[in-house]
């Protein structure tokens, strides 16, 4: 459908009667004298195109006429997530063309990645913008470009205080996050004392070693 914005029929046959008349069925975009086929108006289909010459006795020719099929077929759609993942781990993008058929997949990547040649869906560590064209391998009709982004967030860092007293005295322990931001705290604590929970401080008298693990809520 998109191979040209029109489309002009060979007139330069030998036998060919000039000024008749093109018609069409349903949904094409023809000039009656010319022929010509406006590809940017026409629906994607199947049509049977006749051109009709009336009687000329002048020129000893009678009425005619002749029919030809056009085919047009539909320009192929696409489209490509955009996934965010964490640092570490590996993010998955996918083409997904508008209808079922067979395609071919031409992939451009950012700098740093490796193109993942004919498929719909690979994996990456790198960020950036994917983006892919795809071929209907039957009609060799060509996509517009899309594209997806990779986003890939920092990991969170924590740091905890160590804390010196004396027997029977209370400290308090603090994680301190690297940056701001809401936050969700997932401590692990010396036998004996118990779990203070979803908490950036807290206070115990209980020596050993607290560990934390922070996640981001965005």
């Amino acid at each position: 459908a998109n191979v040209a914005p029109t489309l002009t029929p060979d007139t330069s046959a030998v036998g060919f009667t000039a000024g008749g008349t093109f018609t069409s069925t349903t949904g094409l975009s023809i000039a009656p004298t010319t022929g010509i086929v406006d590809l940017t108006t026409s629906t994607p289909g199947t049509y049977v195109v006749t051109y009709s010459t009336l009687a000329n006795p002048t020129f000893c020719t009678v009425a005619g006429s002749s029919t030809y099929t056009l085919v047009i077929n539909s320009v192929p759609t696409v489209t490509v997530n955009s996934p965010t993942v964490c640092q570490g781990q590996v993010a998955t993008v996918v083409a997904t063309p508008g209808s079922a058929a067979t395609y071919s997949y031409a992939w451009t990547v950012p700098s740093g990645a490796t193109a993942p040649g004919d498929v719909a869906t690979f994996t990456t560590s790198v960020a950036g913008t994917y983006s892919v064209i795809i071929t209907n391998t039957v009609t060799g009709c060509v996509s517009l470009s899309a594209s997806g982004t990779v986003t890939i967030n920092a990991l969170p860092t924590v740091t905890v205080n160590n804390s010196t007293v004396c027997q029977g005295q209370v400290t308090t322990l603090t994680a301190t996050p690297g940056t701001s931001g809401t936050y969700t705290y997932t401590w692990t604590t010396p036998s004996g004392m118990s779990n203070p929970g979803n908490v950036a401080t807290f206070t115990t008298t209980l020596a050993g070693t607290y560990t934390v693990s922070i996640t981001s809520s965005a």
